[in-house]
């Protein structure tokens, strides 16, 4: 009797100790549940956190974007506006200021295509002389040619 009372005094106590055992690792299991619980909360953090961040990037693109597009579009507007003003049109909400720019500016442009005209009318003019020393070089070759065939 003494050594069953003795069995099961080791049994128990062997049975205690994995119940420690037990509780422990399911306390470690429940504190590692918990951390993993909080990184996957930091990580969709971050995500919507990382999702804003892109959104409100992309959006300051966007205005950039607009305004530089805003600012080409008021540049092209400006510089349509004095074309027509130089091809005579839309002069009417012109100042007497503004009227005498544009026949400076336009003065000045004709000035410009005339002397560019010259300058190409004394570039074909040379080559014409060019040509024309070429082709007195080529009849006298060929005068000389017919005298020569004539003779013989």
């Amino acid at each position: 009797m003494q050594e069953t009372i003795e069995r099961y005094r080791r049994h128990n106590r062997s049975a205690q100790t994995v119940n420690r055992s037990d509780e422990q690792n399911m306390q470690h299991l429940k504190q590692e549940t918990a951390n993993l619980m909080k990184k996957i909360e930091l990580l969709e953090a971050s995500k919507r956190f990382n999702i804003l961040l892109f959104l409100s990037i992309f959006t300051n693109c966007l205005y950039s974007l607009l305004d530089f597009t805003h600012n080409k579009m008021n540049i092209l507007h400006v510089y349509h506006s004095s074309l027509r003003k130089l091809l005579g049109e839309g002069l009417g909400s012109c100042t007497l200021e503004e009227l005498q720019q544009i026949e400076q500016q336009l003065e000045r442009s004709v000035s410009n295509v005339r002397a560019r005209k010259n300058l190409v009318y004394k570039e074909q003019i040379e080559q014409l002389k060019e040509k024309e020393r070429t082709l007195y070089a080529e009849n006298a070759r060929l005068c000389e040619q017919l005298i020569s065939s004539k003779n013989n």
